[in-house]
């Protein structure tokens, strides 16, 4: 299994990778390693696991061009390679890759050289029989219309670690709080909901804001955005950067409501794991999130203002609805279990390795 995502700074998509490898690392029936994929870290030591000695930038590119080197011999001749995310390297040994979503195709913030490459990796991996894994039937619709192949889904889970049945009382201690959590990048919409803060601000003397995640391509458009508010609705506003899982829980906590306008999703990680420490959820529509959220979030065009300040008013407002979310909240989440999730995964190795 490809585990440079875990490599360096955590995101959405190293929690997901993490959970798998744990769980599957577990089953008496298979014997996982790991390997990695970065001049950055050319031992693997970060992850205890096998680095690939070659840099990311030489190897990604021969491995379009060439089809070589064949990285067999490096990972002790594999039954089977499971790719994380997005880039399959060449072997002989049969490969699973794993895309979590299409943003390279969503997001102008993202667009460039290196996220173009993942385009053309896709596509040549396609083309010499490597099977495609995703995390969502939309972007499993998405892999078809555009590379012409079908894709198997299996959702990830989401993990509830110690939390029971959360009732997010630390919340009710203090100033109501929006969250949003995220890299700053522009699919994720934070300008938006600063601008909708506004709003909400207006209505609500006491509400804060605060937006966690990495800064990225869209920082100063959100700081551009925070300094357009009046003097006290920037008072409110905190941007406290990249976080790790301790400060995410510390963080859902405290929320009032978590927002999170993304107007493209491959699956909506956020959502979720707001659902596990019961907190309403105000979410963008677009890409996967209506699948997984199902009736458990109130969800919004996320292209609106206006719209998204009047729905956060109306939550922060209406305590039936917050009730009534946070208890489908609950009930949704034990759907994205991380044992059906790793058992899910362990039978597509053996459908692919039979191959």
């Amino acid at each position: 299994m490809d585990l440079t995502p875990l490599l360096g700074v955590r995101s959405g998509v190293a929690r997901v990778v993490e959970g798998w490898w744990r769980g599957l690392r577990a089953n008496p029936d298979l014997d996982m390693e790991g390997y990695t994929l970065s001049w950055a870290d050319r031992t693997g030591a970060g992850v205890l696991a096998v680095a690939l000695p070659l840099p990311a930038s030489i190897a990604t590119r021969t491995w379009r061009k060439w089809d070589r080197p064949k990285v067999d011999r490096w990972l002790d001749q594999p039954d089977l390679i499971h790719a994380t995310n997005h880039v399959a390297p060449s072997a002989t040994a049969p490969t699973l890759l794993t895309v979590m979503d299409l943003s390279f195709v969503h997001d102008a913030s993202l667009v460039g050289k290196h996220i173009r490459r993942f385009d053309d990796s896709i596509r040549l991996a396609v083309e010499r029989g490597v099977v495609l894994h995703t995390i969502s039937q939309f972007v499993a619709d998405e892999l078809k219309e555009r590379y012409g192949a079908d894709a198997h889904v299996v959702y990830p889970g989401v993990s509830f670690g110690d939390v029971q049945v959360f009732d997010n009382q630390d919340s009710a201690s203090g100033p109501p709080q929006i969250v949003a959590i995220g890299t700053a990048i522009e699919r994720k919409q934070f300008p938006l909901l600063v601008e909708a803060f506004a709003a909400v601000a207006a209505y609500d003397s006491d509400v804060r804001l605060v937006i966690a995640g990495a800064e990225g391509p869209d920082s100063d458009a959100i700081n551009e955005r925070v300094a357009a508010l009046s003097a006290d609705a920037q008072s409110r506003v905190e941007l406290v950067g990249w976080v790790d899982e301790a400060g995410i829980a510390e963080l859902y906590s405290t929320a009032a409501v978590i927002a999170h306008p993304s107007r493209y999703e491959g699956f909506g990680l956020p959502i979720l794991e707001a659902f596990v420490h019961g907190v309403p959820v105000v979410a963008g529509s677009g890409g996967a999130v209506a699948e997984i959220a199902g009736d458990a979030a109130r969800l919004v065009s996320g292209s609106d203002a206006d719209e998204l300040g009047a729905a956060l008013i109306d939550l922060l407002s209406d305590d039936d609805q917050r009730s009534q979310l946070v208890e489908r909240g609950r009930l949704r989440a034990r759907d994205f279990d991380w044992g059906t999730s790793v058992t899910k995964m362990a039978e597509l190795y053996k459908s692919v390795g039979d191959r």
